[in-house]
């Protein structure tokens, strides 16, 4: 996995900026301004770790690595996100503040992303125009469902270990 680290502003109800820590992972490394030019641009895969995870645990563990061969081996998405919780007590992706908090650190690593890779952080949408969609597990899977209703342009959602976030998905 590639790091990729970096702050955001704080919204008023923070001291302070939010830190996100994520890293990536491609499926192949030709990916990014060539998929542009063709107006198809990249298919991502954003996943969220559980209660006492790490963003790192995607690349490490074996049920975890597994999924991403099968979503990167199979042609199903060009790119895998694996975003850090701001809670650095638990690692959890739970309740007020963290999803407030949570959710703009996602929409940061996104478009850091697309900087990278397709060179311009503000057009993350054109990046990602084959589609993102989030993939979490336990509080991971409940913090994928918020993102239905707060990250605008998911294309969808999959919530694993977890009964998601009902005012989300209703």
């Amino acid at each position: 996995p590639i790091p990729l680290k970096g702050e955001v502003p704080g919204d008023g109800a923070l001291d302070g900026p939010i830190t996100y820590s994520a890293y990536y992972t491609l499926a192949h490394s030709s990916l990014g301004r060539s998929l542009l030019s063709s107006n198809k641009g990249l298919r991502l895969l954003v996943v969220l770790h559980g209660c006492s995870r790490t963003a790192l645990n995607w690349f490490e563990l074996p049920e975890e690595r597994s999924i991403l061969r099968v979503a990167l081996g199979n042609n199903l998405f060009d790119a895998v996100l694996a975003v850090e919780s701001t809670d650095t007590e638990s690692h959890c992706w739970n309740g007020s503040p963290f999803f407030d908090t949570d959710t703009p650190s996602i929409a940061s690593a996104i478009e850091a992303l697309a900087g990278r890779l397709c060179g311009s952080s503000s057009d993350a949408a054109r990046c990602f125009a084959g589609g993102v969609t989030v993939l979490g597990s336990s509080s991971g899977g409940t913090m994928a469902s918020t993102l239905l209703r707060t990250l605008p342009g998911l294309r969808g959602a999959v919530v694993m270990i977890s009964p998601g976030n009902e005012d989300a998905l209703l």
